[in-house]
């Protein structure tokens, strides 16, 4: 490889250097190929470039989107994901909340209780007012 950097000519060469792919595991998981560029990951160490698909509508909406919040396209997709997964995380604890009153769910006498020791903390409104 390194004769072909040479016909690339000094900046070709130090680009194609720079963009070289590696390999990282964690935890014993299958590789997870990342395409780091090492002079971008210099300054960022926890971060990772990724390529995805999307439609051309989706990536237009984006820069829409983007550009009118003044945000990078990096912050805008990385703020969308973290919601996605914010999402699921609720999703997940409502499908246990929901689950556990399947098994065991709660009587009216309950019900009623509650709500009687909720009201009685409550002031009096005066009907004059």
């Amino acid at each position: 490889m390194a004769s072909s950097f040479k016909r690339a000519g000094p900046l070709r060469a130090s680009l194609l250097a720079a963009h070289e792919p590696i390999c990282a595991t964690h935890a014993g998981d299958a590789p997870l190929a990342t395409a780091a560029i090492r002079r971008y990951e210099f300054g960022m160490k926890n971060v990772a470039k990724v390529a995805v698909s999307i439609p051309l509508q989706t990536l237009r909406a984006l820069e829409r989107a983007r550009v009118r919040l003044r945000k990078t396209r990096s912050a805008a997709v990385t703020e969308a994901i973290e919601q996605w997964l914010n999402a699921e995380e609720v999703s997940e604890a409502d499908r246990l909340y929901v689950e556990g009153y399947l098994r065991q769910p709660e009587q009216n006498a309950d019900v009623a209780a509650v709500a009687a020791a909720v009201a009685a903390t409550w002031e009096r409104w005066d009907e004059e007012g």
